[in-house]
């Protein structure tokens, strides 16, 4: 399952969303939605019913889990506690193919905190760790046949690699060495293209020789291109044939080891994807394997771990966190939707107190009556360059642009450095800014039901202390109905983008 890494979203985000919007183009139904609450907390059954009143949805929607009601609850009990027994109230009452969103309430936990493993545990991982170093060095071995090839062309020996150039491949990440081999191929598949026909198919040859060590079998797959008219007894086909059903058996054989977590199982895994993705597949299902021994950063926002509660596999790996296959920056590279895990939409109904919970549904529902109206405010920060900050700080540019041809409230967009000032900034309704770390600013005037987001760090690592000064709870204490905050670190990307998120909203897609 190593294709579909990208897994969890927003692993440190939550979503602290009651408000829907009266959008009919996609709106959630009441059979749509499960509503999950905290047996051990009375408080929790009161907002989840107040919720499920006004919104009408079925008793038989309604989920209890059995955990101590704090906001943070250990992994090893979030899988006890909570996945197994949704899933199994799910599976019990039909729900599992037609629920599209679970909603959390008041008690039910914010966070997950880090996977923690026993000594056999670590020595496995430490014994995969020198495994991988290894195998790193071996891709760097290989990424300079790619560049030998590309820099000279069929039957010249390319530049050495010495202990020199193994050591600098295996100090360096995974990640990086998988953007350098694509680097590398790509030129060598330039060149060859280029090359007189006479010297084209040797050239090809020693460039399979090098995909099907790199790559796998994967790697030489790529490599054919076989006509439409071809006969079915054509070699070319005949081989390409060959090379297919031999990749579905060991996928086949790899799947079946999966489902069996010993020693010898997963030695076994790591030996079938060198067999169909080369090297680079046996360095990254070693690093899933560490990630799953000995994951880091492995704490988790209860919420986005939950929109992943049915999927069938439930090993993936805990550490830090994954590109989302459904993303829309993803779309065009999925094509098998399949393949992809069962995930669901996660929201919550929380605050200080139950009241301040049930609150925000009665937000949701007057917003819902007189409809949103007011002004749209993006605040940046004036970043022009070609870091991940910059690109976000141009996202806003682009959502200012968009919104000022499509949208009918007001927009504004500031891109100094500093944060608006809400004197000059009256009757908020959607809101994007960022950077006030932890540190609230009233850089805006809010009318009740607004939606929006701060975008900074540790935004929502509580939502029981009125007196928090993230900016999810003061957002939501002066009126906000929508909005996502971090419960940890969660990186740049975690973060919606600001020009997918208001379109999509705005034009009823969301």
């Amino acid at each position: 399952m190593k294709r579909w890494i990208a897994w969890r979203w927003h692993v440190l985000t939550a979503a602290a969303l009651a408000w829907a919007g009266a959008l009919p183009a996609r709106a959630l139904t009441p059979d749509d939605i499960v509503v999950v609450y905290n047996e051990k907390s009375p408080d929790s059954m009161k907002v989840a019913e107040f919720y499920m009143r006004g919104r009408a949805i079925p008793a038989s929607h309604l989920v209890g889990i059995a955990c101590d009601p704090q906001e943070s609850i250990t992994e090893s009990n979030y899988r006890v506690e909570v996945v197994a027994v949704i899933r199994r109230v799910l599976l019990e009452r039909k729900l599992d193919a037609t629920v599209k969103c679970l909603v959390t309430t008041y008690d039910v936990p914010l966070t997950i905190g880090p996977v923690i493993g026993g000594p056999a545990q670590a020595e496995a991982a430490a014994k995969l760790r020198q495994r991988l170093k290894l195998v790193l060095e071996d891709l760097g071995e290989g990424e300079a046949s790619y560049n030998a090839l590309a820099a000279t062309g069929p039957g010249v020996r390319g530049p050495a690699t010495g202990p020199a150039t193994r050591t600098a491949a295996a100090a360096g990440s995974l990640a990086e060495a998988a953007v350098r081999l694509n680097s590398a191929v790509q030129a060598a598949v330039g060149r060859i293209e280029k090359l007189p026909e006479a010297q084209r198919q040797a050239a090809l040859q020693q460039l399979s020789t090098i995909q099907q060590r790199v790559a796998g079998l994967t790697g030489l797959l790529t490599l054919f291109h076989i006509k439409p008219d071809a006969p079915e007894n054509d070699p070319g086909r005949r081989q390409l044939d060959q090379l297919t059903q031999r990749l579905r058996d060991d996928e086949t054989q790899y799947a079946d080891l999966k489902k069996r977590d010993i020693p010898a199982a997963r030695s076994g895994m790591i030996d079938l994807k060198r067999q169909m993705q080369g090297l680079l597949g046996e360095a990254q299902e070693i690093d899933n394997q560490i990630a799953v021994l000995a994951p880091s950063e492995s704490e988790a926002c209860f919420d986005s771990e939950l929109a992943l509660v049915l999927a069938a596999d439930q090993t993936y790996s805990r550490a830090r966190w994954f590109l989302n296959p459904r993303s829309l920056d993803m779309w065009p590279t999925v094509k098998d939707m399949a393949d992809l895990p069962r995930t669901l939409m996660v929201c919550r109904i929380d605050g200080p107190t139950p009241a301040a919970a049930m609150d925000l549904v009665n937000r949701a529902l007057k917003v819902e009556k007189r409809g949103l109206d007011g002004n749209i405010y993006l605040d940046a920060r004036g970043l022009t360059g070609m870091d991940a900050y910059s690109a976000f700080d141009a996202d806003l540019r682009t959502t200012y642009a968009w919104l000022k041809a499509n949208a009918s409230m007001p927009v504004t967009l500031d891109d100094r450095p500093e944060l608006l000032e809400a004197k000059d900034c009256p009757r908020a309704a959607l809101y994007c800014g960022w950077y006030s770390l932890h540190n609230y600013q009233e850089s805006v005037q809010w009318v009740e039901g607004a939606v929006g987001y701060h975008v900074a760090s540790l935004e929502m690592p509580t939502l029981r202390k009125a007196e928090d000064t993230g900016w999810v709870t003061q957002m939501l204490k002066r009126g906000v109905a929508g909005t996502v905050g971090a419960v940890a670190e969660p990186y740049l990307n975690s973060f919606p983008k600001p020009s997918q998120f208001f379109p999509l909203l705005l034009s009823g897609e969301f």
